[in-house]
């Protein structure tokens, strides 16, 4: 998307062609606008520098985004892309200490408790979420856990906007439902571009982490664009 100061945007740019951006409709980029900005996975926005997220359903999508000025000397502009959502691993398996073979579980969500939004608009410019909204993260599948394997659950939650709790849920055999609340303060409060990895056992009446990892996403230069001139 190419814009100038406070213009609107001109919503010329798509990705459909794999890593290739596509012009669909030309303008004069240099003559017009200044700036440019982008976010994955690509939106049809038009007069707005935000995208909509919604990560109710899973929370499988990574969302990025990412902005830039154009040099008017070589028609160049490089867009840093930045991760708009932390990433959460949950790795779970069955208490070594106990003599359980087979668990199953049968449905697992996450109350985010007006912590961790769950939806909004995030900006392109500085990814910042504005219109929050907050309800729960439903991960529908259904899981069997056996003696000495591990399940891993991966999701991409929008960063908590304050300290407090979040609680995880999982269905499990007889009609129970297993709660472990996860508290997200100091290093461990969600952030936008980190790794949050859970190390979490299964008794037939809990859910315990052991222990909490945290790193921040691998940086990759991806390059600059070139704006084709004549």
């Amino acid at each position: 998307y190419f814009y100038s100061g406070s213009n609107s945007l001109s919503n010329v740019l798509s990705n459909k062609e794999g890593v290739s951006w596509i012009i669909n409709n030309p303008v004069d980029a240099i003559g017009q606008y200044t700036n440019v900005c982008a976010c994955y996975p690509y939106s049809n926005i038009n007069y707005s520098r935000e995208f909509y997220v919604d990560t109710s359903k899973e929370a499988r999508e990574q969302y990025m985004y990412g902005n830039g000025a154009i040099d008017p000397e070589n028609y160049r502009f490089d867009i840093n892309m930045v991760h708009a959502t932390a990433r959460v691993i949950m790795n779970i398996s069955i208490d070594p200490e106990i003599s359980l073979e087979t668990a199953y579980i049968y449905g697992m969500s996450l109350s985010t408790n007006k912590v961790v939004p769950t939806s909004g608009y995030v900006s392109m410019e500085t990814g910042n979420i504005s219109n929050a909204g907050y309800g729960s993260i439903s991960f529908g599948s259904d899981v069997t856990l056996k003696r000495g394997s591990t399940y891993t659950l991966t999701f991409y939650p929008l960063p908590a906007t304050e300290d407090g709790m979040v609680n995880f849920y999982a269905n499990v055999e007889g009609g129970s439902t297993l709660t472990l609340p996860i508290e997200l303060t100091g290093e461990n409060m969600w952030k936008a571009g980190n790794t949050y990895t859970y190390n979490i056992v299964y008794t037939p009446q809990e859910l315990r982490i052991t222990s909490v990892s945290v790193q921040t996403w691998k940086e990759v230069h991806g390059g600059d664009v070139i704006i084709n001139h004549k």
